[in-house]
């Protein structure tokens, strides 16, 4: 495996904006045999002894004077988490105990990573970027380049990828396409590449786009049918950057009923109803939980008692001020698909066409936010609107996985 550092050039210069975000989202805070050992080292004697006590918990059959004994993700330990969800070392600041008393160098990897993750594969470690952390939405608003994806020597900002037996890093070479339907690395990138390439071409709707690609993936139900048509999907994919207009002649594949064409055209309307589908009152019961996420993003939001009436007219605001407007989404909407689409067979384990449902319910839940939240603001869905509710409809589902609609 290369020992390059593979990530999307607009993450080159990430700053932590030190809200505390990742400190209290995080699913799980787990401690490599390594972190534990380095901070207890530290925590000795220091005023951190205490806290490291109670806050670092040994996983199963794990003791701190034996060899260690790795859980399936390479755990030793985990932190604790208060009953409002944040980490032990979270001060009321919403500064860590930890950095403020050591430096960065004593934080655990998953920590000092946070938002990118790490992804051994053939062409080197893939850095991956979640947008969950508002500095990463903050990169990709400001982004003005073209995308793309770089490879040098170090990772970006100073983060560390250290590669160990039974970490995430291992080196991946096959990646799965479907459940239980795996495709070798150099078929993985092909497709993948198409597809970038796809998203970048604007001369067509972003919808459009999204649902050429969700389509053309659809349709490929096992590795035979993929290998067969293999170069025709690429090729396909291709020629659709340079010329757009050929999709709407192309006839349905042998055993289908739908063209591509109609097949987009189908999955734009399954965006359409899944981005209004929401209830008033699921909203309702989601603005609490908006309010933490969106801290030190929309100010507006703070000390705000909203009725419920404000909430009544979200449905007609998306489709009447936000899905007619397709600039006050679209670039960063497209900004998003293409940081996913880089790693779209390596994100969280799930197969290739779960990620993309994955990535099709977030942008149309963000849309749903979006339109609710700006119809309480009594404002215009801003662009700052849009970053927040992304991340907040990506936070909601990281949380709740069940929530995942399937738009195929």
């Amino acid at each position: 495996m290369d020992s390059q550092f593979l990530f999307p050039q607009w993450f080159r210069n990430f700053r932590c904006l030190q809200t505390g975000c990742c400190c209290r989202h995080f699913q799980k805070i787990r401690l490599s045999f390594e972190d534990y050992s380095r901070l207890r080292d530290r925590a000795c004697d220091s005023e951190l002894e205490g806290l490291f006590a109670s806050g670092v918990i040994l996983t199963c059959e794990n003791s701190s004077n034996d060899p260690p004994i790795l859980e399936p993700e390479g755990d030793f330990a985990v932190v604790a988490r208060s009953g409002s969800g944040q980490c032990a070392f979270l001060t009321e600041g919403k500064s860590c105990r930890i950095h403020t008393e050591f430096g960065d160098s004593c934080l655990p990897e998953i920590c000092n990573n946070f938002p990118m993750y790490g992804a051994g594969t053939p062409d080197g470690i893939e850095v991956l970027v979640d947008v969950v952390c508002p500095a990463a939405r903050e990169c990709l608003m400001q982004a003005t380049t073209p995308f793309q994806v770089v490879k040098e020597l170090r990772p970006p900002a100073g983060r560390r990828f250290n590669l160990r037996v039974g970490s995430a890093l291992n080196c991946i070479r096959r990646i799965p396409l479907r459940t239980a339907t795996f495709i070798e690395w150099d078929e993985y990138t092909h497709l993948r590449d198409a597809m970038i390439a796809m998203v970048m071409n604007t001369q067509r709707p972003f919808m459009f786009r999204m649902g050429v690609i969700h389509s053309m993936l659809s349709e490929i139900r096992t590795v035979e049918e993929f290998r067969a048509r293999r170069e025709g999907i690429g090729a396909f994919l291709n020629a659709l950057t340079r010329t757009p207009e050929l999709l709407e002649s192309l006839a349905p594949l042998p055993g289908e009923t739908l063209s591509p064409f109609q097949k987009q055209s189908c999955y734009a309307g399954y965006f359409m109803r899944a981005a209004t589908a929401g209830s008033t009152e699921s909203i309702f019961n989601d603005w609490n939980s908006f309010r933490v996420f969106a801290e030190r993003t929309v100010e507006r939001l703070f000390g705000k008692n909203v009725p419920r009436t404000l909430f009544e007219n979200w449905q007609n605001n998306l489709l009447n001020n936000v899905l007619s407007d397709e600039q006050a989404y679209a670039p960063f909407f497209e900004r998003y698909l293409l940081v996913k689409l880089a790693s779209i067979g390596l994100d969280a384990g799930r197969s290739m066409t779960m990620n993309l449902d994955y990535l099709g319910t977030a942008l149309s839940q963000a849309l749903r936010y979006a339109a609710a939240f700006s119809a309480v603001l009594q404002s215009s869905v801003t662009p700052e609107l849009i970053r927040t509710a992304l991340g907040f409809a990506e936070y909601r589902l990281r949380s709740n996985p069940h929530r995942i609609v399937s738009l195929t």
